[in-house]
């Protein structure tokens, strides 16, 4: 089984390079190979992604700060956001409560993922739309999920600043 599981390792460092610098077609195949992975590998493909993003980010970090530089790893980012939506897209109703490791992958997503787009000024705000839609999705086909799993990262109150941030992306009164 250590066989296996360090063959699939070996498979993802194969292939996360691909979302960062592949073709098109490359980064397409990435992205629907990860998030099709065998639910059993799901969470070493989670935190294996999660280390290669870090990875770049301080890969990122230590060179001179470059405009071409940020929108790649934002290209990553997304690139990593529709592994995440595909991933629960495919999870069954009651999976997280059994993986508990995987619930937290998802919360730290979520996280994540709202306090980047917060951050990102408004001229940047068509850019964001793959990610936004990402992560609305995993917010619907996940909510329930870490919603039963009495998730302390998914209280009431953060349930109400997600549906709100959601809310403002279809407010069709916003001033210009």
């Amino acid at each position: 089984e250590d066989g296996g599981i360090q063959a699939a390792k070996d498979m993802f460092n194969l292939i996360f390079p691909l979302l960062k610098s592949g073709s098109e077609i490359q980064i397409h195949a990435a992205t629907f190979s990860l998030g099709h992975v065998h639910w059993e590998l799901t969470e070493i493909m989670l935190s294996a992604l999660l280390t290669f993003l870090e990875e770049i980010a301080s890969e990122v970090e230590n060179r001179s700060k470059w405009k071409s530089q940020k929108l790649r790893r934002d290209d990553v980012r997304i690139h990593v956001a529709n592994v995440y939506r595909i991933v629960a897209e495919n999870i069954w109703a009651g999976m997280l409560s059994k993986k508990p490791v995987l619930r937290i992958h998802f919360a730290k997503f979520i996280e994540e993922t709202v306090r980047h787009i917060l951050s990102t000024p408004a001229e940047y705000f068509q850019d964001l739309q793959p990610l936004r839609y990402c992560l609305a999705s995993v917010l619907r086909w996940l909510s329930p999920e870490l919603v039963k799993g009495n998730s302390e990262r998914l209280d009431p109150r953060t349930r109400k600043r997600l549906f709100d941030l959601l809310s403002s992306w279809c407010d069709d009164s916003i001033s210009t």
